[in-house]
């Protein structure tokens, strides 16, 4: 018996698991390694009593515990989170926007970003209620000044 895929041998070399001789666009996906630190790249800058001082948005949060700024959102409103300590300015224009957004400070992204590293968030594990527990002790000595 003959074989019946003799005159594809000459694709042997080759794995195609597409049609045609175009490759598909977008089929190719880059992994980047996630660069740290790059949450601070620009921060804003608000004086607080006199004093110009840097804060970081919800989505530079994000960027550090490599989460979206929606579930840093969601964890806020869900209590996995503390409030977020500071607000912008509140903004002049439109109506939808009641509040200013949601302000950090370097040693608030940086106290999360050491709990989540301990309990294993930043690889992609849920927050449990010590990661919580964690982060609003860490908060508290840091209004306190320890």
């Amino acid at each position: 018996m003959s074989d019946p895929f003799a005159a594809f041998n000459d694709l042997a070399g080759r794995v195609r698991d597409f049609p045609g001789k175009r490759e598909p666009v977008n089929r190719k996906q880059k992994v980047e390694e996630p660069k740290h630190n790059e949450w601070d790249v620009a921060p804003r800058s608000y004086k607080v009593k006199g004093v110009a001082t840097e804060f970081f948005t919800v989505g530079h949060l994000a960027l550090a515990v490599n989460r979206s700024a929606r579930t840093v959102r969601y964890w806020e409103r869900e209590k996995i989170l503390p409030p977020a300590t500071f607000r912008a300015p509140k903004p002049n224009k439109g109506v939808l926007k009641q509040v200013g957004d949601r302000l950090y400070s370097r040693a608030q992204i940086e106290a999360v970003v050491k709990v989540a590293q301990e309990e294993g968030v930043l690889d992609g594990k849920a927050p449990k209620p010590s990661f919580t527990a964690k982060i609003q002790r860490a908060w508290l000595a840091l209004q306190k000044g320890t």
